[in-house]
This record gives structure tokens, sequence and C-alpha cells, in this order.
């Protein structure tokens, strides 16, 4: 929890070169907001991918908000490529601790029966417009007020996506992209998730396409 192998790795060579990835639990926190997610300088500079490797302990429900912040401001806040939330699906019997604390509820699986809340589609927000092997654009990832964008491309194709959440956001905001690097300049396509709303109507919705410009801008 406390980043403490880092100092294990920087003192043992042979110890840091049988590791290929560094985890640590709860990097945003435990069981709050998720509204920061930093880690140390000294990890950003082991020259190794950071993970996120256990988030989470949320409902799949109104624990869809902290799941949204943490995927993004991971990346804005401590340079982690990767989460691995606790849990995927809830299965287990009524009454437990943590209970219905995943991204989707099966508690009753010998039904058949499973409930989709908004955590689905906050996570949607990201997987359904990346693929592993993406890399993170630092150009294009950063916090803004009351929220954060990261954007990502694909390792071998001018595609490229970017996520925003304006979950703190106080009043409407304007973000400007500059879209180059060979990155396609084509339309955007706009899905949108309100969290805020409980309508699964509202949930990851097409939006209208956005052109840039000649230049790649808008």
């Amino acid at each position: 929890f406390s980043w403490s192998v880092v100092g294990a790795l920087q003192s043992n060579p042979a110890f840091a070169s049988a590791v290929d990835v560094v985890g640590q639990h709860y990097v945003c926190g435990y069981l709050g907001a998720y509204t920061s997610c930093p880690s140390p300088s000294s990890a950003q500079q082991l020259g190794k991918p950071l993970w996120a490797s256990e988030q989470g302990s949320e409902p799949y429900d109104t624990g869809a908000a902290p799941l949204a912040r943490a995927i993004n401001r991971q990346y804005t806040d401590g340079r982690m490529t990767g989460t691995v939330n606790w849990s995927l699906e809830w299965s287990a019997y009524a009454g437990l601790p943590f209970e219905g604390d995943g991204v989707l509820l099966a508690n009753e699986p010998w039904s058949g029966h499973y409930v989709v809340g908004p955590s689905v589609w906050a996570v949607a927000q990201t997987t359904q417009f990346t693929q592993p092997g993406w890399r993170y654009l630092d150009s294009g990832s950063t916090r803004i007020n009351g929220g954060s964008v990261v954007s990502l491309r694909s390792p071998s194709t001018p595609d490229w996506t970017s996520v925003a959440e304006t979950l703190d956001a106080t009043a409407p905001q304007q973000v400007s992209f500059a879209v180059g690097g060979g990155l396609s300049t084509g339309d955007v396509h706009v899905w949108a998730t309100d969290l805020s709303s409980k309508d699964p109507a509202d949930w990851f919705v097409r939006r209208p396409d956005v052109r840039p410009d000649s230049s790649g801008r808008f």
C-alpha cells in the first residue's frame, strides 16, 4: 500500500531484474471518492510499468464515479498504465462484507440473473475505445478543472482515443484538441455517460460527431 517495494527494487539489482511490473493496491486511497491517485517520483524513475494492482472495493452502482476517476487519474497523477478492479463481478451471498462490490452484480449465479449498473459503462468509456498495447500520450493527458483527460493511440494505426471525466466539475468547460503526429484527423465519434443519472438510457450514449478543422483542431 505504501510503495515500499520501490526501495527494495532500487537497492537489489537481482530483484529489480526479475520484476517486470510494479503494482500497488489502492493508489487512490481506500473506500473513498478516489480523487487523487499519485505515485512517488522514485517509482516513476524505475523504468518499469506501474499498475494499480487492486482498485475498487466499491459497489457496482454507487462506485461508478470513483472508478471513473481512478481509471483516468491513475495516469494523470501517477503515470500508472494498468488497473485491476476488485472485484470484476460480485457473485457472493447477500449479507457478506463488501456486498455488491464489483463492476457487475451477479449474486445469484445459479439463476443466470445479473445486473448491469453504471460501473460497467464507466469502464466501457475506456475499454470500448482502446486495445491492449495502446500507449498513453502525455501531450493529451492532463488534469482539468474538476476532472481529467487521458489520450491513447494505437501502436500500428492512426487510431486514437481521449477519455474525459468531469466528476468534480461545478460548471461546463471547454477543452481544445490539436491532433497531429500522424494520428487520424477524421471525424471524432463521441460517447457520453452521465453518472449522476440512475436512468440506464443516460449511460454510454452516442452523441453527435465532432469534425476537426483542416489542421486537426477541434
